[in-house]
């Protein structure tokens, strides 16, 4: 079985799973198909990267057909976690912090993804998280199975001027 399957069967197994449950059936999966057995990219996912401490990223309203991008419409959105290398069963914190093209603190909602290779292979229950001033904070536990897996922490902002997408990488410890 193909990462890139593994990842479709992990997401639909997702919505029927918690958080804790999706990361340990992410983490066997990988396990299972090899651990980065087949070539996939990331351009699908635009605006993840995973070699930065951490990532910022900016994407035009999606509202609109057009591919031009003014700064009107520009969001600007990052995320920051306590550490790269969270520890298995303990509480790992990040924030995220959104603003507009002349730095205004944004409010809107938020999701988080977990990815692997550049694919989104888990999502954090509840989705749309409703946050205000430019800031969501959050906390997880990665279970036993993430140690030693390159995944990213990424986050998916939507507010009234638009969305945008920014990730944080971790390798989960002991």
């Amino acid at each position: 079985m193909t990462l890139r399957a593994r990842a479709t069967q992990l997401r639909a197994c997702n919505a029927a799973c918690d958080r804790r449950t999706a990361l340990a059936a992410l983490v066997a999966g990988l396990l299972l198909a090899g651990c980065g057995g087949g070539a996939v990219t990331s351009s699908q996912h635009s605006a993840t990267s995973s070699a930065q401490p951490s990532a910022t990223s900016t994407t035009t309203n999606t509202g609109t057909q057009s591919s031009r991008t003014t700064a009107a419409q520009q969001v600007r959105a990052s995320i920051v976690g306590d550490d790269h290398a969270p520890k298995m069963n303990k509480a790992w914190h990040y924030t995220v912090t959104v603003t507009g093209p002349n730095g205004e603190k944004l409010s809107g909602t938020e999701t988080t993804h977990y990815t692997y290779n550049g694919i989104v292979v888990g999502t954090e229950k509840p989705q749309n998280v409703k946050f205000t001033g430019g800031v969501y904070h959050d906390t997880i536990e990665f279970p036993a199975a993430a140690v030693g897996h390159p995944l990213a922490v990424q986050a998916v902002v939507k507010t009234r001027m638009g969305s945008a997408t920014a990730s944080w990488p971790v390798q989960v410890t002991r």
